[in-house]
């Protein structure tokens, strides 16, 4: 039982790279609300080693003739599109034993938006008295587009850090959300309120991310320790590729007695032999970074 429930969806595709999904954003909102008086569960729906079997999507039958061929050679592509993670069955279950009154899905990539959004109707389905906020790099990106999922009650834009606190308070004392920054919500002839990103103001006033609710052995390589760190966060760049440039984060940089301590605190408990730097631009600032 927890006040909070935060989700990693499950992931469909032909491969998952597991250090790259370690989810640091959601032990870094967890923190926060943690610091705030509220109690948190992070259902990690990758914490698992199942996958299954699935069918192309109809958008990627043009591929068939590529995978699932016998070639093992080392320039083979993947062979199956997988569901990679608990089943929605099981993260559904899971939210309405949680009885969490709010619930926060992350969105972080437009190519696994799917897979948030089924996360969120689920959940919805088995425990339908709860609020569901979703955020993330997608989600910042194309409010309008999430939104148009009834599932879904609340978006936050930017850094959930900053608003989830204060979302979390107006939820539960049912105080006005108008005023919470990043905050994406209906009004009530259903016309849709957009606010501009939430930032964290300086990076070194927040808590460390609260890691211990990261099922770690899941993230291990090659049976070694593997934790994942960000140093800095925005971007000053304007790459057409990337949706840093439209989330109007600015770049700011933790201090370099920050990030040490962190990666000291995660290793005492147990040996870490990969550090895997989620930063947007690591070496922008090259004096600090070296």
């Amino acid at each position: 039982m927890a006040d909070i429930l935060l989700i990693q969806p499950p992931v469909r595709d032909f491969y998952l790279t597991r250090k790259r999904t370690i989810p640091y954003g959601l032990s870094s909102i967890a923190a926060v609300l943690i610091q705030n008086g509220f109690s948190v569960e992070l259902f990690d729906s990758l914490a698992t080693h199942k996958s299954r079997i699935l069918d192309y999507p109809d958008e990627m039958n043009h591929l068939r003739l590529f995978y699932g061929k016998p070639d093992q050679s080392p320039f083979a592509l993947f062979h199956h599109f997988r569901h990679f993670g608990y089943s929605y069955e099981h993260i559904g279950k899971a939210a309405g034993q949680s009885n969490a009154f709010l619930v926060g899905i992350s969105s972080l990539f437009s190519a696994y938006q799917d897979e948030a959004l089924k996360t969120a109707e689920i959940v919805k389905k088995w425990h339908p008295d709860c609020k569901i906020v979703i955020g993330g790099h997608h989600a910042t990106s194309m409010p309008e587009e999430v939104m148009k999922n009834p599932a879904v009650d609340f978006l936050i834009r930017g850094e959930g850090e900053v608003s989830m606190p204060l979302l979390a308070k107006a939820v539960h004392d049912h105080l006005s959300i108008k005023d919470i920054p990043g905050i994406v919500y209906r009004e009530e002839n259903s016309s849709l309120v957009i606010t501009p990103p939430a930032v964290m103001s300086s990076l070194d006033h927040y808590p460390l991310p609260a890691t211990h609710l990261i099922k770690k052995k899941y993230y291990q390589r090659n049976k070694s320790g593997s934790i994942a760190v960000v140093a800095s966060r925005g971007c000053p760049m304007k790459c057409s590729y990337c949706s840093m440039g439209e989330s109007g984060l600015p770049y700011r940089r933790r201090s370099v007695e920050s990030v040490v301590k962190e990666i000291e605190l995660a290793t005492v408990s147990e040996p870490v032999r990969f550090i895997d730097f989620e930063d947007e631009n690591l070496s922008l600032d090259k004096k600090w970074f070296l």
